[in-house]
């Protein structure tokens, strides 16, 4: 159960990076958030690739530990966004290859996935100059003990 999740959330966060790596800034400031409504869909096609995964973990609502996945060369995590609002996505871990594809929309700053299974995934966006990053939370209960993990997927 878990590891489907993660796969889920992974392929949100891959969406997501997308749409931020498309999108740029005139301004010099990388740091500076652009408001990710204002952005055109043209901006968002195209592929992106995942490079950063942050992952924070709690446990009856005390933290408990955080990890950084930097993205190498047995790591691909490929999202491509097309114009008629369709994703394909494509990830190899060490040879283990998986590829979904599904219908995306915005609203707000809230990314939709909608896998062809008919499973839907929302996360927030928020979209810098050269990257964008996507957020997501899930919590769970577990032999009495309350999980919560949280995820950042960082796309250019």
């Amino acid at each position: 159960m878990k590891k489907n999740t993660s796969v889920i959330l992974l392929t949100v966060a891959v969406l997501a990076s997308l749409f931020l790596m498309s999108c740029s800034n005139d301004d010099d400031d990388d740091d500076e958030v652009e408001e990710v409504g204002e952005v055109f869909n043209e901006e968002l096609y195209g592929k992106w690739t995942l490079f950063v995964l942050h992952e924070r973990e709690y446990v009856n609502g005390t933290f408990e530990s955080e990890r950084y996945y930097k993205f190498g060369e047995d790591e691909i995590s490929d999202l491509t966004f097309y114009e008629n609002s369709t994703f394909y996505k494509y990830e190899s871990f060490y040879g283990v290859r998986e590829n979904e594809k599904g219908t995306y929309s915005f609203d707000g700053d809230v990314l939709t996935l909608t896998l062809e299974d008919g499973s839907k995934y929302a996360s927030n966006v928020e979209l810098y100059q050269e990257y964008f990053i996507i957020h997501s939370s899930e919590e769970f209960e577990e032999n009495g003990d309350t999980y919560r993990h949280e995820r950042e997927w960082k796309y250019r």
